[in-house]
């Protein structure tokens, strides 16, 4: 198994805030945002590398972050862009990341600027008990954000039966974070699903086409994450992690 991050994005909602730094790259708690994330990939058993897609205009920061990051077999990736307008979009990400690290094994694929609470490791073992692809779900409980979420029905074995992405009327108050665990054999579905003209942009957005493709499994987590998206979660964060 390997591990894709997607920190491509250009935090548009944040400019304000923090200027041209990028999202995942942040501090919380006295360490960047993909730090959480990397301290859990670590834990993970048969984890054999991790891929992080970032964009150009952001790739000078992750290399300096990668030059002083622990975490060993980190592989960094440009997409090219250099402007929001320019960008690929996280699926359009995922298959640029396919092909140019030539992935072909079971993929962990997560969101770079989101810190989750629960253990990632849990899902990685639903993952392999189901042999199927799975994702992480969390309950949302502030009826606001899930109308800005990808909001999903599970049915009694945890197979995902209908999936929106940003719905006006939410399915449920269960929602998917960005992570997701896709089997090799998926891996030339993302392809085909962008050659089928789909938006490339969330990642929400590819498991919505993906649930009528192949079975999907959608694994209730005991705890949520913090969505560095916006000023107001990031300061959330922040103070609910010590800053």
């Amino acid at each position: 198994m390997k591990a894709l991050i997607l920190a491509a994005g250009y935090g548009t909602r944040m400019q304000a805030l923090i200027g041209d730094c990028a999202k995942p790259l942040l501090p919380v708690g006295g360490q960047p945002v993909i730090d959480y994330l990397f301290d859990q990939l670590a834990t993970i058993d048969g984890l054999e590398g991790v891929v992080v897609v970032t964009n150009a205009l952001h790739q000078e920061q992750f290399a300096k972050w990668s030059a002083c990051t622990c975490c060993e077999g980190v592989q960094l990736l440009s997409d090219g862009s250099r402007s929001n307008d320019e960008r690929l979009g996280a699926i359009g990400d995922l298959q640029f990341a396919v092909e140019a690290a030539a992935l072909d094994d079971d993929l962990l694929v997560a969101g770079g600027d989101n810190i989750f609470r629960f253990q990632i490791g849990l899902l990685v073992d639903f993952f392999h008990e189901k042999q199927a692809d799975a994702i992480a779900v969390v309950r949302e409980k502030r009826p606001e954000r899930l109308g800005r979420s990808s909001t999903l029905r599970l049915n009694d074995e945890g197979r995902v039966i209908a999936f929106a992405e940003k719905a006006s009327e939410p399915l449920s108050n269960l929602i998917c974070p960005p992570l997701y665990l896709f089997r090799r054999e998926t891996l030339p579905l993302v392809k085909r699903y962008l050659d089928g003209g789909y938006s490339p942009d969330a990642p929400g957005h590819f498991i919505e086409w993906l649930y009528r493709q192949t079975p999907v499994y959608g694994m209730l987590m005991p705890d949520g994450r913090y969505d560095i998206g916006s000023p107001e979660s990031y300061r959330e964060a922040c103070q609910a992690l010590g800053d």
